[in-house]
Order: C-alpha cells, then structure tokens, then sequence
C-alpha cells in the first residue's frame, strides 16, 4: 500500500492493496529469467526421465525418479519456496500414480514431527523468560578473569553456546546468542589502540558463537533437523528395527561434538588470539563488572523461570522412546502458566540493559498461596487429569483396559475442550502423548492420524484466500456484485439482498472467519456515510445498518483463532450461511469428512461435488430465511428508502471502485486459479455413471491433491509488478491458521482412538434402547442441541469433534446411514447466532457499535428455528438422495 495515497483526502475507505498502472509489460525477454528457467527445470527433468529412462524400470519406478528429480530440482534452486516445494509431494505422487492422497499426507506426520513441535515451543518459553541470556553470563563469568584470558573467555562463551545448542535448534541458538556475545563485545574499542587485539578477539567470538551452535547441535536429536530427518528416514526404510532413540544418538553424538568443539576453539586460538599482549589490552575495556551488571540487571530468578527451567531440564532427560511424547506434555505444562507473557514495559525502561530482558520485576511476582492456586482456571486444568483417573479406576471392570483408558483420556481431552483452560491448538496436541501413555496407540499411529488429505485440502484452500486477500479481490467483487443491487432511490430490502449474498458468496469458497473480517470493512464503508441515530432519519439508518452487520456475522459458522482460542461465528449470520455450502467454508465440515474417512476409510469419499449438491440448497434455503427475518425486522417502512436515499446512492460505491482501479494482472491470474480450482473441485467425481476426472489417476487424487496444486501456482506464476516476483510469497502465508490443523488433526485422531480401542462398541451397547426411536424425532433434536452447546458452553470445532463419534453410534442402532446424523449435528453446531460469547468471533461484531444483545437475538433466534426445520425436512429428502449413495459396507 501506497502510505501517501492512504492519507491523501481521496483515500477509500477500504484497504487496497492492487497494483499501480505501471506493471511490467511482458516479453519473452522478461519470461526468460533465470528463477524462471529453474522453476522450469523441475517439470522438465521430470518429464525426460519417465519419457528416456530404461523401459525395464516398471512405470511406478520411472515416475518416482522424475518426481525426485523435480523436487529435488526445486530444492536445490529454491526457484520454489521451500515450504511450497515441501508440499509438492502432495500433489505430485497421486498425479502420478506413485501413492494415494491419504497415504502421501500420513507421510508427513510422525513421531519426530512431534518431537519437533514439542521442542520448538519449548525453545519459545526459554527464549521468552530470557534463561538463556542467565545461562550465558552466568557461565562465561566463570571462564571471565583479571585480568582478561582472551583464550579462556573464547572457551566460555563457545562452550555455553555448544551446551545450549545441545537442546534447541541451532539457528536459534545463535539468534539467542550473538546477542550476548555482541553485548560483551561492544564495550572493546572499535578504532584506537589496540583495536586491532580487540577485532580479532570480536572475530573470534561471533565465528566461535556461528560454529560451537552447529557443533552442539550433533550431540542430541533435537540440536539440529539433520538428525530429525535421519532418524525420520531410518523409520521410515527400517519400520521393525529398533528405533534411533535419544539417548543412542546422544553416547555417540556427544563425544563427537566435543572433539570437534575442542578443535574450533584451539583453531581459533591460533588464528585470532596468538598474542600474548592482547590479554593486557582487552582486560582496560573488559572485565567480570560488566557480566556481573548484566546479571544483576535480570534480578534473582523468578518462579516462572524457575517452572520452564525445571520442565526443560525433565524433558532434556527423559529416557528413550518416550522422550516425544513427554516433551509435549511439558509443552502442556509451559502454556497453563498464567506467567508466560512478556512484559513490554520492563524492556523500554530507561535502565534497561545491553540485551533484551524478559524477567519479573519483584513488583510482579504474586506470592504463592493455597488460595492463589485454587483459580476457576486451575480447577478447570485438574479436571481433566481427575475426570481420567475417576474414569479409568471406577468405570465397569468389564470393560478391556484399552476401552477403560480411551474413555478416560476422552474426558480429559474433552474437560480441557470445553472449558478452554488450556489453549485449543495446545489441547489438541495433547493425544499425542496420552494416547501412547495410556496404551491406546503407538506414538507414530497417533502423528499419523493428524495428516491426510483433509488437512491438505485446508493447507492450500488457505493459501488462496490469503491471495484473494491479499489483492483485494474480495473487495472489487463485493463492490461489483452491489452495485448490481443498488437502484436510485436506493432499495433497503434489495440493497441488503446484495450486501449478504456477495458475503455469502465469498464464503463458500474462504473460511468464514476470513470473510467477515474482509467484508465487515466493505460494509462500514458504505454504512459510515448514514446519519446517526440522533439525527433526522436516524432510526430507519441505524435499523438498516443493524441489518447489515447482522446479515454479514451470521453467516459464518466455521472456526478460526484468534489469540491462539478456536472461533466459529461472527455476529452475521450471512457468513455462517454462505459456508454450510462447501467443504472449504467451514471448519466444521472438514471436521465432517475427516470423521467419515476415519470411521468408515472403505466407504466411498464425501468429495467436495456431493456436499455441494446438499450444502448448497440447504444454504440458500437459509440465506433466504436470514434475509426476510432482517427485512421484516430491521426494514419494514416504506419511507425508509426515500430517507436512505438522501445518504446512500450509486456513486459512492463506483467511488471505491474507481479507486480501486482496473483489475491488475497479478488479480487476473489469482482469480483465474481460484476459478480453475473450484471447477477442478465439481469435476473430480460427479456421478457412479458419469465419472469426473479422478478416474484417469485411478481414484488416487483427492480435493486436497487438487488444492495444494493450484495453490503452488501463485508461487509459479509472475505478479508483473515488479521483476522476479511472483503471485505470491512465504512471508504471505505467515497468517496460516496453523491451530486449526491442530484441531483437525486432533478429531482425527480421537475418531481413529476410539474406533481402534474398543470404545466404538461400548457405546454401541448403551446405545441399545435408541433401536426403536424414529428418525424424525432424533434428527432435530441433534441438531439443537449441537447448537445450544456451541452457543454456551464451546466452539462449533469442538462441539462437531465430541457429538459425531456418539451420533455415528447412535445412527448404528437405529439402522439408519450414519450421515443423517453426522450431518444434522456438524450443521447444527453451526447455529450459534444469539450471544456474542458463542464465539470469539462474534465480539467483532459489536465493534462496528451498530448492534447489541437483543438485536442478536431477536435475528438468530428465528434464524436457529428456521434452520432446524429445514435440516428436519432435508436431510430425510434431498439427505437421503445425496448421502444414502455412499456405501459404508453395512445396509441401513
């Protein structure tokens, strides 16, 4: 964004991010550019090796070598960005008949992926408390005489380096570290005498600070990916040999290490510490008053530093194969302290040190006490561990052990969940230590379970909307499609027809969340220019504008995070409507798909076409419901129209789309993907008698095959603004909703517990008295419930992810197909549309100040009627049509 043009007095009212006029023009000159050329070698090398290689290779052999060679290609280029690549797999080995979509997506889950999550945040909380800095002058105060021995000082700081390497990963070791070598090293001169003593003992200390964090690295696993990515290869060429364990790297890895650190110090003293002088020299700007200021600076050790002191070191020593999944368990530990946040404050004071400071000021620290302890919040984290062991000490000793222990880790699981006392994406971690703990599945079975081709389909179904986002497409469409709707005098009930439909529209194709936050700015933009509610026409503005914020909110039912908490409703109701259509629009329903596919994985696929067909007219049935209850609610006067009138016309939206000017190739290009997606998406699979285009890769393909495809693309092709760049970029995918992935990959996991430990047939034998209900009678009644408990007591994901193993189990023993009810209770989580606490997206809304309490209510009540009477009709019609198709192997 142009930051002149954003506070010129013709600036719109919206963000824009489109591109000047003056885009590069193209030629084959600029096409032939050497990132493009290497971008080309992938699919070239690719395509040489499976048309010229040896013919007695088999097809499978010769395609997977033309796949290394493109990955590989790429790698080695970085013509790609190397996440992107990282992805290419996804799409690349169904394509070409290598593997299946699930297969491929399971590859890139397993126990050292878990290993890695758990350090990573680990390395976050020492970092964050600032212990490293501690660790660093305490030790190298140590090695620090006077006066100064340059040689032993280089080994203090090279030594602490190493140690602390040994068990974060070393890049950011050396982030954390050159700091507090750069804040010793500053106080030498950089131009007097003796500079030259001083240069190249500075020298010495940053190449012994770059070189020890490599070389500590080597001992422990987690010290650098090299290790990660060979004990994932040993696992993965040699799955019944005994696994590379920690403590096996670490008798063969340490004493490596420390020959080689031994080495880098002693050729660092030799090459910029030779001179006996230097001592003298350094020791008139260096000595131990200045480590030990440093030190007094951080204070004595508070209690939070002392907790994530005392959970690094329990995870650094854990034994063997239970190392990952302890590790994450301390991560549990680390995000339930009420401690860990930074205090901004301290670092901006006027005594602040050389280096960051993270530590309490003694002012902070609340003294601990029985009453301290016992918090809501406290008691809400021991509910699960209790609700576990209760369960696995007094439930029926009829039950096996697995089935007891599944039980029980459901209720933990479940009490964290609901009552949000530890943080959703940090709960939904937590089955991949207490399945293994508790004997309910292996460590990588579980790391399994969170990948698939769901997870894939979200991954670059995202990616394309932060592009959507990214070039203000959303905006230019919804200005478009408005302006469509907007008649002089201007027409409230048409007008609010447009405003909704294009949010809803929007939606069916981003993740809701997304969309109101996109389309709430496109709204206010056009509702600022109404008077207020004081002024004259002030009620039939501010009524209209009640209905537009509330037609934008309600239409979202999906889940999103903000702060790290799960979020499935704003306050529109347009946004939840316009996502119940796709698979993508919505949280929810990948949670659906992932739940079927892991419950019935030889049914036939809820694809993305036969959702659609019911999503989609059970989605206008309710867009349309939502607009007459906002018409007879909020625009009921005739004269209202005159008085809009007056504030409201055509020309200010042809305004903003005169300043958002014609559309930009870069938002051609964008546009044109996301349309080939989409119909990629309708096309894969359309009918047993009219197949789509799966069939030609034998059916390994899957949405998310297709999803991750398209999204590499915007990574391939050229944006012509300026040289070189391309649609999009890493840094533009940093907002990826990584805690949703979590999420999902959590239901995954719970579905497959549950199936595998016996839990699936408990349930079905309490299930038993529910044979004779009717269908009718159990349908609406999921579907409110579901609703009330998103509503009051969690967010749709979770409330979807608890209620669809027992209605699978309940749809068994009323015999009838398990997506009349599946389906019935993921849309009914959905209706969460009267308090601003069903969600934390739903407080956005009241930001706008055009709405409160009762205007919710008043619209979602009336919304949640109308939407459990349609699903109560649907779902035994068009339901039935579209669902009872899919064959789970058992007749209904």
């Amino acid at each position: 964004m142009d930051d002149e043009n954003s506070n010129s007095s013709s600036s719109p009212l919206l963000p824009l991010h489109g591109e000047s006029s003056s885009n590069i023009p193209t030629t084959l000159k600029s096409l032939f550019t050497i990132k493009n050329l290497f971008i080309l070698s992938g699919p070239l090398l690719c395509t040489l090796i499976c048309v010229c290689v040896n013919n007695k290779l088999d097809v499978s052999s010769r395609n997977m070598l033309g796949v290394l060679a493109w990955v590989f290609a790429w790698w080695l280029t970085e013509a790609v960005p190397m996440p992107i690549t990282s992805m290419s797999p996804l799409f690349l080995f169904p394509l070409f008949g290598i593997a299946a979509a699930d297969d491929v997506a399971r590859s890139y889950m397993d126990d050292v992926i878990s290993l890695v999550l758990g350090s990573f945040i680990l390395a976050l909380a020492v970092e964050h408390y600032n212990i490293h800095t501690r660790l660093a002058l305490n030790i190298t105060l140590v090695f620090c005489r006077d006066p100064v021995n340059p040689q032993l000082l280089l080994l203090g700081i090279c030594g602490t380096t190493a140690f602390v390497s040994m068990w974060m990963h070393n890049t950011a070791t050396t982030i954390m570290m050159m700091p507090v070598a750069t804040g010793i090293l500053q106080r030498l001169p950089s131009s007097s005498s003796g500079a030259e003593s001083s240069s190249k003992f500075c020298k010495a200390v940053v190449l012994g600070v770059i070189y020890s964090a490599a070389v500590g690295g080597m001992s422990t696993l987690t010290g650098t990916g090299v290790n990660l990515i060979l004990v994932g290869m040993w696992k993965t060429y040699f799955p019944q040999a005994d696994p590379l364990s920690f403590s096996t790297w670490f008798f063969f890895g340490f004493p490596m290490a420390l020959l080689l650190f031994f080495a880098l110090w002693v050729i660092l003293c030799l090459a910029y510490c030779p001179k006996a002088g230097s001592a003298h020299t350094l020791s008139a700007y260096l000595d131990t008053s200045h480590i030990k200021r440093e030190l007094d600076l951080l204070g004595p050790m508070a209690f939070a530093e002392k907790m994530v002191l005392g959970v690094f070191s329990s995870a650094a020593g854990t034994e063997t194969e239970t190392e990952n999944k302890l590790v994450t368990k301390k991560v549990i530990l680390i995000d339930t302290d009420p401690d860990f946040a930074m205090d901004d404050e301290n670092s901006n004071s006027s005594s602040s040190p050389l280096l960051p400071l993270h530590g309490e000021s003694s002012s902070n620290i609340i003294p601990t006490t029985l009453k301290s302890l016992l918090t809501i919040k406290n008691l809400f984290i021991l509910s699960g561990p209790l609700l576990c062991t209760l369960i696995c000490v007094c439930v029926n000793n009829k039950l096996d052990v697995s089935s007891r222990n599944m039980l029980g880790v459901l209720a933990w699981v479940f009490a964290w969940w609901l009552t949000e006392a530890v943080p959703m994406p940090i709960t939904s971690m937590s089955p991949l230590f207490l399945f293994p703990l508790f004997g309910i599945a292996a460590a990588d079975d579980v790391a399994r379970s969170y990948m698939d081709d769901v997870i894939s389909l979200v991954l670059g179904s995202f990616i394309l909307a932060l592009a959507v986002e990214h070039y203000n497409i959303h905006t230019r469409l919804a200005l478009n499609i408005t302006l469509v709707f907007c008649r002089d005098p201007v027409n409230p009930q048409l007008l609010l027809l447009g405003i909704c439909g294009t949010t809803a529209f929007v939606s069916m194709w981003m993740h809701n969340t997304a969309t109101t936050i996109m389309m709430m700015p496109v709204a206010t933009g056009i509702l600022q220019r109404l008077p207020s509610s004081s002024s004259s026409g002030g009620e039939s503005s501010s009524n209209f504008c009640k209905a537009v914020v509330l037609g934008i909110l309600q239409r979202l039912p999906s889940s999103s995070s903000s702060g790290g908490e799960s979020s499935s409703n704003f306050c529109n109701a347009t946004t939840s409507v316009g996502g119940m259509s796709t698979l993508t629009g919505t949280g929810v329903n990948l949670i659906l798909v992932g739940m079927w596919k892991s419950y019935f994985p030889q049914a036939d696929p809820l694809s993305f076409s036969t959702w659609f067909f019911f999503g989609f007219p059970m989605a206008l049935l309710l867009f349309f419901a939502l607009w007459v209850i906002l018409c007879l609610a909020y625009c009921p006067k005739a004269g209202s129209a005159h008085t809009l009138s007056a504030y409201l016309d055509i020309s200010h939206i042809k305004r903003e789309l005169d300043l958002l000017g014609p559309m930009a190739f870069a938002e051609k290009m964008v546009l044109g993907v996301f349309s080939a997606l989409i119909v990629l998406w309708m096309t894969r699979s359309i009918t047993d008698d009219i197949p789509g285009w799966g069939t030609l890769f034998n059916d390994r393909v899957g949405d998310g095959t297709v999803s991750v495809m398209m999204a590499t693309l915007l990574f391939i092709i050229p944006n012509k603004k300026q040289q070189g760049e391309k649609l999009m970029d890493w840094n533009k995918c940093k907002k990826l909703p990584w805690n949703i992935v979590l999420l999902l990959g959590a239901g995954l996991a719970i579905a497959e517990g549950v199936r595998t430990s016996g839990v699936a047939d408990v349930l079905s034998r309490t299930l038993d008295f529910l044979g004779q209900t009717p269908y009718l009678a159990i349908a609406p009644a999921v579907c409110v419930i579901s609703g009330f408990m998103t509503e009051l007591i969690t967010s749709n994901n979770a409330t979807t992810t608890i209620l669809l193993p027992l209605l699978i189990e309940i749809a068994k023993n009323i015999n009838v197909h398990p997506l009349l009810l599946m389906v019935p209770g993921a849309i009914g989580a959905q209706f969460a549309f009267l308090l601003p606490t069903a969600t934390p997206s739903n407080v956005i809304g009241f930001t706008t100040g055009h709405i409160d309490v009762k205007d919710m209510v008043k619209a979602g009540l009336p919304l949640k009627f109308a939407g459990t009477l349609a699903l109560s009709v649907l779902m035994p019609s068009l339901g039935a049509l579209v669902f009872v198709s899919l064959k789970t192997g058992q007749q209904y």
